[in-house]
């Protein structure tokens, strides 16, 4: 009768098939053989593949107006190259952002670096160059633009409202950052006024995408107290420069009608801002 395997014999057996996991998952593979020929990124499954095996993104090639192969002109079709999908879906890579070390599973890169605290956040003013950490985005606007800075409040685990009196909301502040109170993230309060229509317009930003709502009411006190208010997603302001024109076409702003036509009267109006994520 056999005997059974010594616990030295299982140990070794254990560790071999641990040496053979460990070689089938290390690789060296040169991540631009992978690479789209339309955007020349790393290719994003669905693959699709011409009858020459030329291969692509499926989002690219749905925006060719001629839809054949760019490589050698040969009809696409819906053939898709499940090996190379397989592939990609398996990669582990680096954040892009520089400074972060985090290796991630490819298809949740994006989900981190959109978060990660190494990415570089612009300046959504046009004409405005700078670009830096979320750390110095208050910095920048109170030193460059003139902003002021305040917290959002915290009620429970959850940032919930933020509150702004102005005696003279039509004086020289055009811009105002709330931070987040656990200092990851930032939003842009800013207001214009339109001298022709005698209003003004304001909007609620965030630096970098979150899926939120909120709720923006403003009390205008002119003898008698005059409110308004909107409901609406919060709008990202880091897709280029051009945002603030994309937000007046979408009407994703508030407008602040005085009911007097004397300037003069409206300047000596008293505001209350208040801004509640939802």
């Amino acid at each position: 009768m056999a005997s059974d395997p010594s616990p030295e014999r299982n140990a070794v057996a254990t560790q071999a098939d641990t040496v053979r996991h460990t070689k089938r998952k290390m690789c060296d593979l040169d991540l631009d053989t992978l690479g789209c020929p339309l955007c020349n990124l790393l290719l994003s499954p669905p693959v699709l593949q011409c009858y020459n095996g030329h291969i692509m993104c499926q989002s690219c090639y749905e925006q060719l107006t001629e839809k054949q192969c760019p490589s050698c002109s040969l009809p696409i079709g819906d053939y898709r190259c499940n090996i190379v999908e397989k592939i990609i879906e398996s990669l582990e890579v680096q954040c892009k952002h520089a400074g972060c070390n985090e290796m991630l599973h490819n298809t949740k890169s994006d989900e981190h670096e959109e978060m990660c605290e190494y990415r570089l956040f612009h300046c959504p003013l046009a004409g405005c160059g700078y670009e830096g950490l979320m750390g110095g985005i208050t910095q920048h606007f109170q030193a460059r633009h003139g902003a002021r800075a305040f917290p959002m409040d915290q009620h429970g685990d959850k940032e919930q409202c933020f509150l702004y009196v102005h005696p003279d909301f039509s004086g020289g502040v055009r811009y105002i950052v709330v931070q987040s109170s656990n200092g990851s993230g930032a939003f842009l309060l800013q207001h214009g006024f339109d001298e022709e229509f005698y209003r003004y317009s304001i909007f609620w930003t965030l630096f970098g995408a979150r899926n939120r709502f909120y709720r923006l009411s403003v009390k205008v006190k002119q003898g008698t107290t005059h409110c308004y208010s909107i409901e609406a997603p919060v709008s990202d302001n880091q897709f280029g420069t051009d945002w603030l024109a994309k937000m007046e076409s979408r009407s994703d702003f508030l407008t602040v009608s005085p009911l007097p036509t004397n300037i003069t009267l409206y300047e000596e109006s008293r505001f209350e801002v208040r801004i509640e994520l939802l």
